[in-house]
């Protein structure tokens, strides 16, 4: 049985032991590598229908194990120490399924606030099985204070803000930069409304596989949610100008004007990208440097604090010889 399996570990784990991490891979791959710095192994369950882990998006790292598309990898592996949700809205009731038969420790990661996630793009797929409110894991990570102290409603769990590390280097231009990029989760009626208001402009999804280099090249950055997520930080690092909805969350950390520029209707997107091209906003794009440095950390700090957690789990659900 899977779960005396897992308690027999837990009782037999030794302070040496290295944490087995079971996690998800959906489009996430740098901040997944990054993670696997950190004191642990991790096991991905890939998406449905897709490979688990982009080797065009970045390298698989050593300590990292994609499961195939198969029903039976848990009951192939129980020894797993926590299981790591990445989206609490998609992934929480999956890793709940496998934290009870698997008797394990549940750490969510929060990337959107809970704010955010009860007003979703209306042409949005997901589908809520059970309230936001309930969908709490034993430790919280969020990107930011503000993404912590929207889900901190009730006295479950532990949160935590680790913000996300941006590696600027990784972002420097070389050339000029010209057209326009639209973040790669636009649900479909989104994208069809953005497509015919700005026909006249070269608009590029920007796809995981290919987001380093499109916003490199690009001058200008959509964002059509009601956050600013890692990947609108990564665009303000690569010097895009970046566009974004004007709600109380992206007015928390875009200045319009000054770090960045906010629309309330898409028929204001022509003209902000024309200025944009013309290079109207370029005196915006220092403070936007200036804004990814105060809303992300170093590599080091994301490492440490990431093992901290790691060290709590080790020491709160699993016995030590």
């Amino acid at each position: 049985m899977p779960t005396i399996s897992n308690i027999i570990r837990s009782a037999t784990r030794t302070k040496n032991d290295t944490l087995k991490c079971l996690t998800f891979c959906r489009e996430n791959e740098r901040y997944l590598r990054l993670f696997s710095q950190c004191n642990c192994e991790i096991y991905i369950i890939p998406k449905e229908g897709h490979s688990g882990w982009k080797k065009t998006v970045s390298s698989l790292p050593d300590n990292t194990f994609v499961f195939n598309n198969e029903d039976g990898f848990v009951h192939s592996r129980p020894f797993f120490d926590c299981i790591i949700a990445n989206d609490r809205l998609q992934e929480f009731d999956i890793a709940l399924s496998i934290s009870t038969s698997l008797h394990l420790p549940i750490i969510t990661v929060d990337h959107v606030s809970r704010k955010t996630l009860q007003k979703l793009p209306a042409a949005s797929t997901v589908t809520v099985t059970s309230p936001l409110e309930a969908r709490v894991g034993d430790i919280n990570i969020c990107l930011s204070e503000d993404i912590k102290k929207s889900w901190n409603t009730n006295s479950q769990g532990i949160s935590i803000a680790i913000p996300p590390y941006i590696d600027k280097e990784a972002f420097e231009i070389n050339g000029h930069k010209e057209g326009v990029v639209v973040d790669n989760n636009v649900p479909e009626q989104i994208m069809g409304n953005l497509t015919a208001k700005l026909s006249e402009f070269n608009l590029t999804p920007r796809f995981p596989e290919h987001s380093l280099e499109n916003i490199k090249k690009a001058k200008v950055y959509i964002n059509t949610w009601n956050n600013i997520d890692i990947k609108t930080l990564e665009a303000m690092a690569a010097e895009c100008i970046t566009i974004s909805p004007r709600t109380p969350e992206t007015e928390d950390i875009i200045e319009h004007g000054k770090n960045g520029l906010l629309f309330s209707d898409i028929s204001e997107l022509p003209e902000m990208i024309r200025a944009s091209e013309s290079g109207s906003y370029d005196k915006i794009l220092n403070k936007a440097i200036e804004t990814v440095k105060e809303k992300s950390i170093d590599q080091e700090s994301f490492v440490k604090k990431w093992n901290q957690v790691l060290a709590y789990i080790s020491e709160t659900f699993f016995l030590r010889n």
